[in-house]
């Protein structure tokens, strides 16, 4: 089959250290929106005291935004004021590259490193290449990157060989280094424990991840407020869905007396992830067809058979 006659469809999902400044969340709004690129999702969160963006164009639109957006987080983010309950590292903390083409991946790596550098050069900014565009295999993990968070590069850039840069200088700044990189579809999502224990939510983050637990799956448990959540990434859905994992983590909630209250659903999700039923059955809050990737998708870009949610 043809090409189709525009660039590759390719996913962005920006996560930006800014979730209790609303002028700060419309700032990065409006950069996407001047770089002709239509956001397909806003999510805020005031206790993780961040916000994650998500949009979708061909590689030359996303490259504008992205500079845009980096620029703008680094000139008005203080990250040496900066806190909440999510690790982070920078004011525009990961920035990931989603390709939803077959056979774009690669050239979508090749494209993350080539941004990464113009960001150095052109920006001056600290950037590190995770996931499948990284460049040494100790940063292929986010969180290996992000380990101690800003306070830790802020005081090791430039000293410490664990904080070289793959581009831009190395030497500290309020706004921290930007982390890039390619990647699957991941799905975030949380499951708020009805009764506050966050010695539980520690215990059951530990027995769904890892070896020992679902494949597939990132966990951690902590307190948010008068809130506990068992926060998770799930790394390939079509090993773990969403609901698989709901009901390991409500099945362990309930041994304890306890339950999931209800979750939540941090962007969007693959229509397929879920079947009929399962969004009622996970008590996901705020759900409609707009939290489905393809239908959102769809307002880019009339879908072809090359492009997959996989």
């Amino acid at each position: 089959m043809s090409e189709p006659p525009w660039p590759p469809l390719r996913e962005c999902i920006p996560n930006f250290s800014a979730g209790r400044d609303r002028g700060t969340v419309d700032m990065l709004c409006d950069t996407v929106s001047a770089a002709g690129v239509a956001l397909l999702d806003i999510h805020v969160d005031v206790h993780y005291n961040r916000c994650v963006l998500t949009f979708a164009d061909g590689f030359e639109r996303l490259a504008a935004a992205a500079l845009g957006l980096v620029e703008a987080a680094a000139r008005i983010i203080d990250m040496t004021q900066h806190s909440g309950a999510h690790p982070r590292l920078g004011a525009a903390d990961v920035f990931p590259f989603v390709p939803l083409h077959d056979e774009d991946v690669q050239a979508c790596i090749g494209d993350v490193r080539m941004l990464a550098q113009r960001m150095g050069e052109e920006l001056g900014i600290c950037v590190y290449l995770y996931g499948q565009s990284a460049l040494r295999p100790d940063r292929r993990r986010l969180s290996n990157v992000r380990r101690g968070e800003f306070e830790a590069w802020h005081a090791g850039i430039g000293k410490d060989p664990r904080w070289e840069p793959d581009f831009g200088p190395a030497r500290p700044s309020r706004g921290g280094p930007v982390v890039l990189g390619t990647r699957p579809v991941l799905i975030a999502i949380n499951f708020v424990l009805a009764a506050p224990d966050a010695a539980l939510a520690r215990r059951i983050a530990r027995a769904v991840r890892g070896r020992s637990g679902l494949p597939g799956i990132q966990a951690r448990g902590f307190s948010i407020g008068s809130q506990v959540h068992v926060s998770c990434n799930i790394l390939d859905w079509r090993q773990t869905g969403p609901r698989r994992l709901f009901d390991r983590i409500n099945d362990l909630a309930t041994q304890a007396g306890n339950s999931v209250f209800h979750t939540e659903v941090v962007g969007l999700i693959p229509g397929a992830a879920l079947a009929e039923g399962d969004a009622e059955a996970m008590r996901i809050v705020d759900w409609s067809g707009r939290r489905i990737l393809e239908n959102r998708l769809a307002t880019v870009r009339p879908p072809t058979t090359t492009e997959h949610c996989v």
